[in-house]
């Protein structure tokens, strides 16, 4: 089912797939792409039971806003509570992976009845600004009080993405891909990766990264498994940023749905 709905001034765009045998899983994507570039991964689940479902951010994606501006987590976090309830399901789990890695998690701190587990897939959980050029900082530190829409490169390389060159083809040639960040949305990301780190939960988590990530450095998964206060399982696949789109990502599919079924 796909459908769009109004909220707060937002066109929100809404995705559901499969029935949820076994429960349902919503996604969360990262920043600059959509739900859509996610088919691989739901066409396992919903083949193994699950429901799938969920909506492309703000700003991102079929749904309204400024490309790359999420006005604040707490507002992406109002319109998962609406998403949320169009299939409700006793048996929810949460599936985030990079800039959704961290969004994801948050919500499910910040919603953690609403949640059986969660899976965290190369997620963003530390942002170093020593690593960033200082005139960058200082001018994204003045323009977020000032002009806080102003969008900047989310700095991304393609190819950094997956070792797979045809999903680095179709994303490069994806309309509904782009390359912003908006000032505030940086400094919301760096906020909650503390926030991330401070106020985890009594949630079963799988965490998955990239020993060859350069977008999101391993380092990020180590510090969320070392908070991290709930069961836990980490594991390290020798691929890029993109688990799923790896061409050996059936291996990381594999883990998901062993842990989802445990």
């Amino acid at each position: 089912m796909e459908k769009y709905f109004d909220f707060k001034g937002y066109k929100n765009f809404y995705h559901s797939n499969g029935e949820a045998k076994k429960g349902k899983v919503f996604i969360v994507h990262g920043i600059g792409e959509h739900l859509g570039r996610y088919e691989r991964i739901e066409s396992f689940l919903v083949k193994d039971g699950f429901m799938v479902e969920g909506v492309d951010l703000i700003g991102h994606g079929k749904t309204s806003g400024l490309r790359g501006d999420i006005p604040s987590f707490d507002l992406q976090f109002e319109i998962f509570d609406e998403a949320i309830k169009f299939n409700p399901c006793e048996k929810t789990y949460l599936l985030g992976h990079s800039l959704g890695g961290l969004i994801g998690l948050r919500y499910l701190e910040e919603r953690s009845k609403l949640f059986k587990k969660g899976i965290i897939s190369s997620g963003v959980f530390n942002v170093d600004l020593n690593s960033l050029p200082k005139p960058l900082i200082t001018i994204a530190k003045f323009l977020n009080s000032f002009y806080p829409k102003f969008t900047l490169s989310n700095r991304i390389n393609p190819e950094d993405l997956s070792r797979n060159e045809e999903e680095v083809k179709k994303y490069v040639e994806d309309p509904l891909v782009h390359p912003k960040i908006s000032v505030r949305l940086f400094f919301e990301i760096y906020k909650n990766t503390k926030i991330a780190i401070e106020k985890t939960v009594n949630i079963p988590i799988l965490i998955l990264y990239g020993k060859f990530d350069k977008i999101v450095p391993p380092i990020s998964a180590k510090i969320l498994y070392d908070s991290w206060k709930g069961e836990k399982i980490i594991k390290e696949y020798p691929m890029k940023h993109e688990l799923f789109n790896d061409p050996e990502g059936d291996v990381v599919i594999k883990d998901i749905l062993e842990f989802l079924n445990s």
